[in-house]
């Protein structure tokens, strides 16, 4: 039996295209979007996402997201010339955004 209808749809606000996703915990889902490095935090309870992180490179140019790993610590996000990791310190009172060069 095949089902031709979604259970649940998940929309980007802006409209923008999902280029990758990494579940993340039970309930997360990170989505990579085709503009301006951004990064959206999803819960799969809700149909609004909760949070959205900017991780663009360093010139600032609209580079989609094309890979990401997601762990409660680390958000690892590969950009079109540059990798970047968002480290999520216990001790810190915000998300602190890294650049990685080869």
């Amino acid at each position: 039996m095949s089902l031709n209808f979604s259970v649940i749809n998940w929309e980007d606000p802006y409209d923008t295209t999902i280029y990758c996703l990494e579940p993340c915990g039970p309930y997360g889902i990170v989505c990579g979007t085709s503009m301006y490095g951004v990064v959206r935090l999803w819960d799969k309870r809700y149909t609004k996402s909760v949070q959205m992180f900017y991780t663009m490179d360093k010139s600032g140019s609209s580079t989609p997201v094309y890979s990401i790993l997601a762990n409660p610590r680390h958000l690892y996000v590969a950009l079109d010339k540059c990798i970047r990791l968002v480290n999520f310190d216990v001790f810190g009172s915000h998300a602190k955004n890294n650049n990685i060069a080869f």
